[in-house]
């Protein structure tokens, strides 16, 4: 009814001397108000309050505001924890949810981020743009991470080793920079006493663990056919539900005709109604990765493809877990006004 009341007196010529009206709160404003409120013609009332609201219901979209205004306030508390902490603070920190996973974040002890002022950069810019570091915004200037402490001179130098990791950052914007120095350091194996919403892991497709050396090429068959299977079983289970909703003997022929090709397939399902339309995804021959961050891989002396290739799959696959916990937030906004027994 607000909505209704500011778009039809609040806009327009009269705006002003309404608004004074409103202001005031006198009879001149509780008339407009009752007129409005006991108007007998109910379909103008119904397109009234049409026109004067949003097409849009903004609770859930409230719900992601929320959770992504409380992100920018854990990754201010991650970009302080980076540049302030010392060889002697904790190196183990945990991004709570609800606004972030719950991850937990383990930095080799050394480490450390500086932030310069900007006429005392020294050679960090420089370091930065021969891809030894990266820069990233902190408060009005510049931060670089990562750093050890010089034993025999004053200041910082970087981290031996740190380049296929920087090379793997290459093309992101200064902004998503503190979000990939994040993915380096969650601790893919760390057990959590109370288990996470979301699943924290880092799958590596079968082929690469294979090429990497950590599994036979058995095992890489034995999951290709393991993810066959699910590929199958999922098929069968979206031809069900067609049948079940009273598909047409046509669509339910095609299906059963593309069933075992994937792409064939998905482009059927993506006729199905939507607001019926089962989620339909291929699984992918994977293996778990059993190490810890990507960092402390780097500290263990992994060889550097490995190491640019685990960053690049740790930054895309955080991003993912990230972009699920915002919509984790879009349904409990709505879930909160849904019917209960």
């Amino acid at each position: 009814m607000a909505t209704v009341l500011a778009c039809r007196f609040l806009t327009g010529p009269g705006a002003e001397q309404r608004e004074q009206a409103l202001c005031e709160q006198g009879k001149p404003w509780d008339k407009l108000y009752q007129t409005l409120l006991q108007a007998d013609d109910r379909e103008e009332r119904r397109w009234r309050r049409r026109h004067g609201s949003t097409s849009y219901d903004w609770t859930g979209r409230g719900g992601t505001a929320v959770w992504r205004a409380r992100r920018r306030v854990d990754l201010e508390y991650f970009e302080d924890w980076l540049v302030e902490r010392t060889r002697n603070d904790p190196a183990v920190g945990v991004m709570e949810e609800p606004a972030s996973p719950g991850w937990l974040l383990r930095i080799p002890p050394a480490w450390l981020a500086h932030a310069p002022t900007p006429t005392a950069s020294g050679p960090y810019t420089a370091w930065a743009a021969q891809g030894r570091l990266l820069a990233f915004p902190y408060r009005n200037r510049q931060a670089f991470w990562p750093l050890l402490h010089s034993e025999d001179a004053p200041g910082h130098h970087p981290v031996p080793g740190f380049e296929p990791i920087a090379a793997a950052a290459a093309g992101l914007r200064p902004g998503q920079i503190l979000g990939f120095i994040e993915a380096v350091l969650i601790d893919w194996n760390h057990t959590f006493t109370k288990e996470p919403h979301l699943r924290i892991a880092l799958d590596v497709p079968a082929d690469q663990a294979c090429r990497f050396g950590f599994i036979t090429t058995e095992d890489q068959h034995r999951l290709m056919a393991a993810a066959r299977t699910a590929t199958l079983q999922i098929m069968d289970d979206f031809i069900t539900q067609a049948a079940d909703d009273g598909a047409s003997a046509l669509y339910l022929h095609k299906l059963r005709e593309a069933r075992g090709n994937a792409r064939a397939f998905h482009r059927l399902t993506r006729s199905y109604p939507t607001h019926k339309r089962p989620k339909f995804l291929v699984p992918r021959a994977s293996w778990t990765w059993p190490g810890r961050s990507v960092a402390a891989e780097l500290v263990a002396g992994a060889p550097p493809e490995l190491l640019q290739w685990l960053a690049t799959a740790a930054h895309r696959r955080s991003s993912l877990i990230l972009e699920q916990a915002m919509q984790v937030a879009w349904q409990r906004a709505f879930d909160q006004y849904g019917f209960r027994m």
